[in-house]
């Protein structure tokens, strides 16, 4: 894992599978991106191992989440399935959707 320091704190860049870097990790974040396996059920398992360290106030960017008009996300893909399940269809509790853009999809977890 990289460590890099940014303006208002510190970047931490992990290249590994989402599921086996949670496992290691113990500290509150601000931002988590989601964009690894695209699968149904590694994204939600990604959603279920990191969503508990995002502060209030904080987000979690799901990647290729949207299908938006000439974009290449669909329907049956998994990251899209995973956020209409879990906000669009339904509120996954203390959490809301707050932006989207493209084909990313930016929820925030309540303060």
């Amino acid at each position: 894992m990289q460590r890099d320091r940014c303006q208002n704190g510190t970047v931490a860049w992990i290249k590994e599978f989402g599921s086996k870097a949670a496992a290691d990790w113990t500290t509150p974040i601000d931002l988590v991106f989601f964009d690894g396996d695209h699968s149904e059920q590694a994204v939600r398992q990604d959603w279920e191992k990191w969503q508990r360290f995002v502060i209030p106030g904080g987000a979690a960017i799901f990647h290729d989440a949207r299908v938006f008009p000439g974009g290449w996300p669909t329907p049956g893909d998994g990251p899209v399935k995973v956020v209409k399940s879990l906000f669009r269809d339904a509120r996954f509790a203390g959490w809301q959707i707050a932006e989207e853009v493209h084909s990313m999809v930016v929820v925030q977890r309540e303060e």
